[in-house]
């Protein structure tokens, strides 16, 4: 069973609008087909993001200092 699924996330990862950027999300190590496929269908039009909004639209803080209840985010 889970190797047609294999089969079926491999052929939609394949098509038209999904290739591309599939293509290059895989070109980044550790990420296959069912983890670009995943990021492509999530982030939907990339042409959007910039470089500052990508890390902001995942979640992601440049640094953090954290020590108990206290917590610090910032840009170094």
């Amino acid at each position: 069973m889970r190797d047609r699924f294999d089969e079926r996330i491999t052929a939609a990862a394949a098509r038209p609008e999904w290739a591309p950027v599939v293509r290059r999300l895989a070109c980044l190590r550790g990420i296959d087909t069912l983890s670009a496929l995943g990021l492509a269908v999530e982030g939907g039009d990339w042409q959007r993001f910039t470089g500052s909004s990508i890390g902001a639209y995942l979640g992601l803080v440049p640094s953090e200092h954290s020590s108990g209840p206290s917590r610090a985010q910032g840009p170094k």
